[in-house]
């Protein structure tokens, strides 16, 4: 009885983090290539892990590339993934 009511008091899950995107505008045309960076703001709290899915209009845009160069995380549980047809760029880390 003692470690259930442990675990079920002390392990919470956090929700309050914001992601960002940015540029958040921009002037592009047909062809044009530019870069998107992904941001998070954690509000003051401690974070362990990230997951996110971030959907864009395939008939508008296409993924090209992922870069991992200057990210807060160091163990990615998924790898980033981009999927064109679907309209979605996805990683876990």
């Amino acid at each position: 009885d003692f470690i259930l009511k442990f675990l079920f008091f002390n392990f919470n899950t956090v929700n309050a983090t914001s992601l960002y995107l940015g540029p958040d505008h921009g002037d592009y045309g047909p062809g044009d290539t530019f870069i998107v960076k992904v941001r998070l703001d954690n509000e003051g709290e401690c974070i362990n892990v990230v997951s996110a899915d971030i959907k864009f209009p395939p008939e508008l845009l296409k993924g090209v590339d992922f870069s991992k160069g200057e990210s807060f995380l160091s163990l990615w549980v998924a790898e980033p993934q981009i999927d064109n047809e679907k309209g979605l760029v996805s990683f876990s880390g």
